[in-house]
């Protein structure tokens, strides 16, 4: 396994090709967690039946939409920068891909709470159990991959 100098992208290792083909996958859900979150928060500000589809609070959209704020920083600016970190080996993805995957688990476990109280937002909380399942896997999976695979 070659090391090398960690260049304008934060590139410092020169990973095997069977690591390389992994990363790759890991990178490319990444990135399409990234585009599935823009595709739902434009669903939910445009098509009305996806909006009560997804509602917490029928009564109250604000309670849905103070998740956008988060969710655009961490579900889907995060995913994408770690995508990319990802997919040119950068030393600092690893550990973003973490940090996204537990804000997805943590968003799902607060979710897992609200409807438990409340009786309302299964629908939320039903999607959001993929993408926290998978984020978690998926990151763990890169974490585990070393310089010398």
């Amino acid at each position: 396994m070659a090391t090398t100098q960690a260049g304008s992208s934060g590139t410092d290792i020169d990973p095997a090709p069977a690591t390389v083909t992994a990363i790759r996958v890991y990178a490319g859900y990444f990135a399409l967690q990234a585009v599935a979150g823009i595709g739902f928060w434009v669903l939910v500000a445009t098509v009305p039946i996806v909006r009560r589809a997804f509602e917490m609070w029928p009564k109250q959209h604000a309670v849905t939409n103070s998740f956008l704020f988060a969710d655009v920083v961490i579900g889907i600016a995060g995913s994408a920068v770690a995508a990319w970190g990802l997919w040119v080996w950068a030393r600092w993805a690893r550990p973003l891909a973490l940090f996204v995957a537990g804000g997805m688990v943590y968003a799902t476990v607060y979710l897992a709470g609200w409807v438990a109280f409340t009786g309302v937002g299964g629908g939320l909380l039903a999607l959001m159990v993929v993408p926290s399942t998978l984020s978690a896997w998926t990151a763990f999976q890169a974490w585990r991959l070393r310089a010398d695979t």
